[in-house]
């Protein structure tokens, strides 16, 4: 399970989450509950999601209530061989129009791609490409307002040539100007912000690696409750990485409180360490108890992991491999794209 969790440290630190069907991530902290709003009347440069990551019943009520981004999050929740009923990946195309005609981008981006690659539709080059050029528009006009994610999201799919001419100059510009509007914002109000600028300056993200002023936005972040934050610090004392020394009683410390800031990431990983007994006592149960929480919380893709390993770690304090909580997990793992818990469940993975 370390093996993994350090492989995935690298994935986390370097790009966040990839938007489906493209190449590069956009700037978001993946596995947070968390994401940018390109949205107006917000101090913030990051906001509340109106639902969570693969809840499709909780977006479509979201998406109901008025919230075009909601429809968007319907639409993704089920978007995926792994997830969903057949009458849910029905309502896919419906959805996003709804949230193209509601004015959210990543819906008309997301149209966009249904479109040029003819899923659940026919194929249609100009309804694409003047789906991508409405979703473009919204985000100049967010970008010209300095919103970071709409900065951010312009620069992917100009990164791309959706809808626009592929130009990797102007992409690294306009994502550059996201991360330093992240960088701004970072204060004790908005700590989300901080995570994001941190994640891109530990990296060198469209950013010069700068350590020194990644470790100052963490810590300002995770001095101000932001879970992310502070699981990033964690892990960097866990694995000793990014010149910070290697220091398994603080990354601990770190990811206890990145776990009760309500970091599912920190969850897992601080089960990790007291399934190993490094840097705190070794402790099954107490690890198992922390899997289960990352695995039963609002369904992150990147929490598919967790649901696997508590059921690793049940199996291994002597639970029976068909127990029904052992199955259960390893259902939920399966649901959530992790091809281990489809296989140790017998889920069909399409």
């Amino acid at each position: 399970m370390m093996k993994r969790l350090s492989g995935l440290f690298v994935l986390l630190t370097a790009c966040g989450s990839a938007t489906p069907g493209t190449e590069t991530p956009a700037l978001s902290p993946s596995g947070s509950a968390i994401a940018p709003s390109a949205g107006e009347g917000s101090s913030s440069q990051v906001a509340p999601l109106p639902c969570t990551e693969l809840d499709f019943a909780g977006c479509k009520a979201a998406c109901a209530k008025g919230s075009a981004h909601g429809c968007t999050l319907a639409a993704e929740s089920v978007d995926e061989d792994r997830r969903g009923e057949a009458s849910q990946k029905a309502e896919i195309v419906g959805l996003l129009q709804k949230a193209c005609d509601g004015g959210d981008p990543e819906g008309c981006r997301d149209l966009g791609h249904a479109y040029r690659d003819g899923r659940r539709v026919t194929k249609d080059a100009s309804k694409s490409d003047a789906l991508y050029k409405k979703a473009i528009g919204i985000f100049e006009a967010g970008c010209t307002k300095k919103r970071a994610q709409s900065c951010d999201l312009l620069g992917h799919m100009t990164g791309q040539g959706w809808g626009i001419t592929k130009n990797e100059d102007e992409e690294k510009r306009l994502r550059k100007q996201a991360i330093e509007l992240f960088e701004g914002a970072c204060n004790a109000a908005d700590p989300a912000s901080c995570a994001l600028a941190g994640d891109a300056y530990q990296v060198g993200f469209w950013v010069p690696k700068d350590l020194a002023r990644a470790s100052k936005l963490l810590g300002v972040g995770c001095d101000a409750n932001g879970g992310e934050s502070c699981f990033m610090l964690g892990l960097s004392s866990m694995f000793g990485t990014n010149e910070a020394p290697k220091n398994g009683a603080l990354a601990a410390k770190l990811l206890r409180k990145a776990c009760d800031a309500g970091s599912t990431r920190g969850c897992s990983a601080l089960a990790e360490q007291m399934t190993s007994g490094e840097g705190t006592p070794k402790d099954g149960p107490a690890a198992v108890a922390l899997f289960e929480k990352a695995c039963n919380g609002p369904g992150l893709i990147l929490d598919a992991p967790a649901c696997h390993d508590a059921a690793e770690l049940r199996r291994a304090l002597g639970e029976s491999p068909t127990s029904p909580k052992v199955l259960e997990l390893e259902r939920r793992s399966c649901l959530l794209g992790f091809a281990n818990g489809c296989e140790a469940s017998g889920a069909k993975t399409k």
